[in-house]
């Protein structure tokens, strides 16, 4: 343990007698863990810079969305929310393929030959390498 390290156990030690820490917000809930696999994990950090300042971009919200809707719905049994889930997930699926229309990508000759892979890909059914 380096020195710098011994010192700020201290602190926090120190910090803990004096009930510093007694009254903070979320004390003896569970927190609110992120589900990063997504990300690679040198970009982890930056991304939750980005993400807790409600700066990540449009599409990555909604590629998110999709997955955890996609999530609910094959864990979900009642019929009537399925649909709800279901009319939601289709909603998303559409703006993020009309944003990567909007964007070029549509119209470039990579994409119309990669396109199966990357559906599969942002569904989450293509984890097979090809």
């Amino acid at each position: 343990m380096s020195i710098l390290s011994w010192i700020a156990d201290r602190k926090i030690e120190e910090a803990m007698e004096e009930g510093v820490f007694d009254d903070l917000q979320g004390k003896g809930k569970p927190l609110k863990l992120q589900d990063l696999s997504h990300v690679p994990e040198h970009l982890r950090a930056g991304y939750l810079l980005l993400d807790n300042a409600g700066l990540l971009p449009e599409r990555q919200k909604l590629r998110q969305e999709i997955v955890r809707l996609e999530e609910l719905l094959a864990a979900c049994t009642d019929a009537e929310a399925r649909d709800s889930i279901r009319r939601r997930l289709t909603e998303r699926q559409v703006r993020l393929a009309k944003m990567s229309e909007d964007r070029g990508w549509t119209a470039n000759e990579a994409y119309y030959r990669y396109e199966s892979r990357i559906r599969d890909k942002l569904s989450g059914s293509g984890t097979e390498n090809r």
